[in-house]
């Protein structure tokens, strides 16, 4: 599940979203934000799997149903949710191949679409678009050269050469910008600075399976992630206020798939300073 699925599944789990959910949607609200939080949840499994065996997915009518099919070479792999009887090749035999996807095609923004135009959650992704602009709009500086960062609950965007990397929130952004580049910050207090190092390592062979205490414990990952403080010291953040905690949950989230935010050529650019 992509870290944005985690986040939503958070958001069910949250008492005060479940309490915003009700008064926004009625009654119904938990069961609709169920099923729409279960087909985005099939929609990644499947785009994942496409992604690994260097395949493609697409959607089909089976049985009545819709389902994501994953296809390798023109043929059906697997299905989600999965049928529950019956051949699949069979049953997509009379089924076009002409559409198939590939996941290195498919960008952030048809999942931002996809929400939008899910007419009962339009009017909150409406709300998060007045956010994007101004974070966007915001001061850029690299953390030790803005003139101030508030004490105060908020969302931040680092970015790295005008690349969106990662999007953030924290109910104290002075603390958390600073727990990510200062020099002084332990590995558990940057999740941002741990998962561009874990990465980076992971990419270099180290073996980084298991809880992070133990990744942490690993002598030779300290070294990836001082390579990785150094990267995001060196990086631009913008920053703004918002105190509630469930529109920036909600904004986090719309703000990564929107910018589409990209880790990986920096953890490249550590793997090969580790090297150097």
């Amino acid at each position: 599940m992509g870290p944005w699925l985690v986040w939503l599944a958070k958001l069910a789990a949250s008492p005060k979203f479940v309490k915003w959910l009700l008064a926004q949607l009625g009654p119904n609200a938990l069961e609709l934000f169920g099923a729409w939080l279960s087909q985005l949840r099939h929609r990644q499994i499947a785009i994942d799997e496409a992604d690994q065996i260097d395949g493609h997915f697409s959607g089909a009518i089976i049985d009545g149903k819709r389902h994501l099919v994953v296809w390798k070479d023109g043929e059906p792999i697997s299905a989600y949710p999965p049928i529950t009887s019956g051949d699949l090749k069979e049953k997509l035999r009379d089924h076009t191949r002409e559409g198939l996807k590939d996941p290195a095609d498919l960008p952030a923004q048809r999942a931002v679409r996809w929400v939008a135009n899910h007419t009962r959650f339009e009017s909150a992704v409406e709300r998060m678009r007045p956010l994007l602009a101004e974070l966007h709009s915001a001061p850029q500086h690299c953390v030790g050269d803005h003139p101030s960062i508030p004490a105060a609950p908020g969302i931040y965007l680092f970015s790295d050469h005008g690349r969106p990397i990662y999007v953030g929130q924290s109910r104290n952004l002075r603390r958390r910008l600073a727990q990510h580049t200062s020099l002084k910050s332990r590995q558990n207090e940057a999740r941002f600075t741990f998962n561009l190092a874990k990465r980076s390592a992971r990419e270099a062979g180290l073996n980084t399976e298991g809880p992070r205490a133990a990744v942490e414990a690993q002598p030779e990952f300290a070294k990836y992630f001082e390579h990785a403080r150094k990267e995001v010291a060196d990086m631009s953040v913008q920053f703004i206020e918002l105190p509630d905690p469930i529109a920036r949950t909600l904004f986090e989230i719309y703000a990564s798939l929107t910018l589409n935010t990209d880790e990986s050529t920096v953890s490249r650019r550590i793997s090969a300073r580790h090297e150097a």
